[in-house]
């Protein structure tokens, strides 16, 4: 059988409950209920009551008719309702007019009853407008933050996957640039001294490695921000010790830079759970930027120590010191300090961003701390095990 249109059990609430609210079906209703004034007398008759004024139930059938089916009802309601009074039940019958004056005075409290009654469900009324206006530009004001929100999940999309492909794509020419470089290099290791002229070769071919390097790191902050930024970055947690990544880290940079780099080891061991591959990461990137921003011939300082609760690694150096307006902004993405973008040092400013998220991600904490006295250091403290 076919269902397709046969309405909705919802669908048929609705509709019943729309019908039964329309003010159409209010004047039979007020009429009905107006109309049980006539039943009045004659139950004061069965039971024996007389001379009884029976307006509070009026006045109930008027708040319930205008509450549910509106104004027009109501006032429909309230004439029946007055034509009651005159006719059927004010005693004794015939004797007592509403459309006689004085007499009319006798009926002044019901009326005053009554259009408070209207005016309870006049507001009502505009009350529940206000209500219904405002549910609208709610409504559409949600529908409008909505469209933003999917136009801002496009664009980040957008930008996920260009940052993705883009790091990709560099990743392949770099890569061949520094295998080509490393290939000549060994080459010329093994061939006699070179003429004078082209004794620069090997000094130049150590520059190309070198930048190649940098630019390779700088390649992966772009694919690491980005993994972190889309939470793609599954973390492997295992026992660690410090000390020994400390050293083996720095032995990494020995190639590569002409400052010193100490490290003062804890004197025992120091094991925490972490993912060492990349706590390994975030040490690289304090000890890079302590390198960078330091001055010609100083020494860059790592320092473990730690206690029964965590682990508490330093990177110190002796560059200019950082702003407290710096400080706050030094962990957003692509931040750098504002004499740094025209420097000659390289840099996304994605370091100390990625280094915060899996810093954190482990359950750690990073900061740092800056003057003109003491220099910089960065800190990291991990929960011991």
């Amino acid at each position: 059988m076919n269902r397709s249109h046969e309405p909705h059990p919802s669908q048929v609430v609705r509709l019943l409950h729309r019908w039964s609210h329309s003010p159409f079906m209010g004047y039979p209703v007020a009429l009905l209920l107006a109309g049980g004034a006539f039943l009045i007398p004659w139950l004061e008759r069965a039971s024996g009551i007389e001379d009884v004024f029976l307006a509070p139930p009026f006045v109930l059938v008027t708040l319930l008719v205008g509450g549910t089916w509106g104004v027009g009802p109501a006032l429909l309601a309230f004439v029946a309702e007055l034509l009651a009074l005159d006719y059927w039940i004010v005693p004794p019958v015939g004797n007592l007019s509403f459309f006689t004056w004085p007499n009319i005075v006798s009926f002044g409290s019901f009326i005053i009853i009554q259009f408070v009654a209207l005016w309870v469900v006049l507001r009502k009324k505009h009350d529940r407008e206000q209500l219904s206006m405002a549910n609208e530009a709610i409504s559409r004001h949600v529908e409008e933050l909505q469209a933003i929100t999917q136009e801002l999940e496009l664009a980040n999309s957008c930008r996920d996957l260009f940052l993705a492909q883009a790091s990709h794509e560099l990743k392949t020419p770099i890569t061949s640039i520094q295998g080509l470089v490393q290939l000549t290099v060994r080459r010329l290791l093994r061939e006699p001294p070179l003429p004078t002229n082209y004794a620069f070769l090997p000094l130049q071919l150590e520059k190309i490695e070198r930048q190649t390097h940098r630019l390779h790191t700088l390649v992966d902050e772009l694919l690491s921000v980005n993994y972190l930024h889309s939470g793609n970055v599954p973390l492997r947690m295992g026992p660690c010790e410090v000390n020994y990544l400390c050293r083996e880290v720095i032995s990494a940079f020995d190639p590569w830079t002409d400052h010193e780099i100490v490290l003062h080891g804890s004197a025992d061991q120091l094991v925490i759970q972490a993912d060492e591959d990349r706590l390994s990461q975030v040490v690289f990137h304090l000890i890079s930027n302590a390198l960078k921003y330091s001055p010609t011939s100083t020494t860059v300082r790592v320092e473990v120590t730690g206690d029964a609760e965590e682990a508490l690694l330093a990177v110190h150096n002796d560059g200019s010191s950082l702003s407290l307006e710096q400080q706050e902004h030094l962990f957003e993405p692509f931040y750098r300090g504002p004499n740094l973008w025209c420097s000659a040092t390289l840099g996304w400013g994605l370091g100390l961003t990625i280094s915060k998220h899996l810093v954190e991600q482990q359950g750690g904490r990073i900061w740092v701390e800056s003057s003109e006295q003491q220099g910089t250091t960065f800190f990291v403290a991990l929960p011991s095990l």
